[in-house]
């Protein structure tokens, strides 16, 4: 949920296996929301979502993908798909994130003070590396607990 005028932050883990390889790799994020309506208004959605460009682009060595639309045109919609990627080598640190901020613009008829629910999917690939999956598991899975009698 995010509300009013507000950006919320998805830390996303990069895997250290596509680090310091010179191969095509990309980083994709779909962001969806539900936005109420003002029927009878051109633009009737009532709240816009867009997916700022990481900062960790540079690293990443990634760019915007060129056979997107630019980010004045995806944000139109309630569902939109930015791209970013590359082929030179990334330089990967430990327990490297890279932050995809979510950003709320201002409301476009009536002030909406409810928060907007949205869902974001991220996928980080590198065809043929195989490990990415593994690692991206093993940082974002729960401790598992021991069992105590």
């Amino acid at each position: 949920m995010l509300a009013r005028d507000r950006t919320a932050t998805i830390e996303v883990p990069v895997p250290a296996a596509i680090g310091g390889q010179a191969r095509p790799h990309l980083l994709a994020a779909t962001l969806a929301w539900f936005t109420p309506v003002s029927p009878g208004r051109k633009s009737y959605r009532s709240c816009k979502l867009r997916i700022l460009d990481p900062d960790e682009t540079e690293a990443l060595a990634i760019k915007a993908h060129s056979n997107q639309p630019d980010g004045n045109q995806t944000n139109r919609g309630t569902v939109f798909t930015r791209v970013w990627a590359g082929d030179q080598a990334p330089a990967v640190t430990p327990n490297m994130t890279v932050a995809l901020k979510v950003q709320r613009e201002p409301d476009q008829a009536a002030i909406i003070d409810e928060p907007i629910a949205y869902g974001l999917a991220v996928t980080l690939a590198m065809p043929g590396e195989l490990r990415l999956y593994n690692e991206v598991v093993a940082r974002i899975a729960p401790p598992v607990r021991a069992g105590g009698a």
